[in-house]
């Protein structure tokens, strides 16, 4: 079952997520101005203290074909840190020649 967050007012928050839902959660819950599931990938990928995967303190799930994580462990780590992307995508970038 999902619960409302009291810090989000009518939010309902699921008990799992995927990054992709995740990433959009954040958005919505004003935890971070912007982000993508992308996003949330590179951030698991390369933060030591990120909480979900093999040997770390929650395992991922599965929903479907996506994996999944418990909500509870996803935001904490979010409002934990201060995130800060590159922004909503301003059109091409330069390659470095």
């Amino acid at each position: 079952m999902s619960e409302p967050d009291e810090r989000a007012g009518e939010v309902e928050i699921p008990p799992m997520v995927t990054f992709t839902s995740g990433a959009a959660l954040l958005v919505e819950l004003g935890i971070v101005e912007s982000m993508t599931r992308e996003g949330v990938r590179k951030i698991a990928k390369t933060d030591p203290a990120w909480p979900f995967g093999p040997g770390r303190r929650y395992p991922y799930g599965r929903i479907a074909n996506a994996q999944s994580m418990a909500s509870g462990p996803f935001l904490e780590f979010f409002r934990g840190r201060k995130v800060r992307g590159r922004g909503p995508d301003r059109g091409p970038r330069k390659r470095a020649e």
